[in-house]
């Protein structure tokens, strides 16, 4: 049953290509359309900004990027799923149904950790636009995304955002003892995981993996569990209880549906 909770396959393929709500298709489609390009403009001017820097390859050193990075192509696989089912809804869930469901668990968990991390233990006073879209905006993409759309979050998924950080650990401790430095030239990626001193860093650290990590993808859920609710009070059972249906039971329903008719 746990291998279940951790599972990415499944789920009923259609919530991949609609709306939790009653909206036009339209409009659903022009909001992933919108995001997407947004997405990749700041993206762009973040890698931009960087360079003018002239520290091009260290905007791969850098959480934050790594996160927008994520956003980005969580925007562009769910944008390419919703018009691929507008042509053919697949009956099961696909290797690309998967990477839409990692993605966005991902995007959530990292674009809400690196926002509170900035804010509380990066940010210098200087506010930039560049530091808003990346620190702020990229948060509220994905609270208005988790309200909107029909995919459902499982607390276990929070295990592929912990091994992420654990990858992102042991790469910053990595690059810090091969000598390498930020883009302003200090020894390490972020003050906060200066490993010249081990023991604020161990604790900041332990704190995002033990609490941090947990909280978030919580609140991911509880974000996913009011919508479930509000969804069933307002409109009944419907497309919400055939979310995490077996797809079988879903198929089924479906050709019953079409013989009623």
């Amino acid at each position: 049953m746990c291998t279940d909770k951790l599972s990415l396959k499944n789920v009923d393929p259609s919530v991949f290509g609609a709306s939790q709500w009653p909206i036009s298709n339209v409009v659903f489609v022009f909001w992933r359309f919108f995001w997407l390009i947004w997405h990749f403009v700041w993206i762009y001017f973040s890698i931009q900004h960087e360079l003018n820097l002239g520290h091009g390859w260290k905007w791969l050193i850098y959480m934050t990027n790594h996160s927008y990075f994520m956003l980005t192509l969580q925007s562009l696989f769910f944008f390419l799923v919703l018009l691929y089912q507008r042509i053919r809804q697949p009956v099961e869930t696909k290797w690309y149904h998967s990477v839409v469901w990692l993605l966005t668990a991902l995007s959530f968990d990292t674009a809400i950790l690196v926002s509170l991390l900035y804010w509380t233990l990066e940010y210098k006073g200087v506010l930039r636009v560049h530091s808003i879209m990346t620190h702020a905006i990229n948060s509220v993409y994905v609270l208005l995304d988790v309200v909107l759309v029909a995919l459902p979050v499982r607390p276990l998924h929070m295990i592929y955002t912990l091994n992420y950080y654990v990858f992102f650990l042991v790469f910053s401790i990595t690059y810090q003892l091969l000598g390498g430095t930020n883009s302003i030239g200090e020894p390490y990626i972020y003050r906060a995981l200066n490993w010249n001193k081990v023991g604020p860093s161990l604790v900041i650290s332990s704190i995002v993996i033990c609490v941090g990590v947990p909280l978030v993808h919580l609140f991911q859920f509880a974000c996913y569990t009011c919508r479930d609710c509000v969804y069933r009070r307002s409109y009944g059972s419907g497309k919400v209880k055939a979310v995490d249906e077996p797809i079988e039971v879903k198929v089924e329903a479906q050709q019953s549906e079409k013989l009623n008719r």
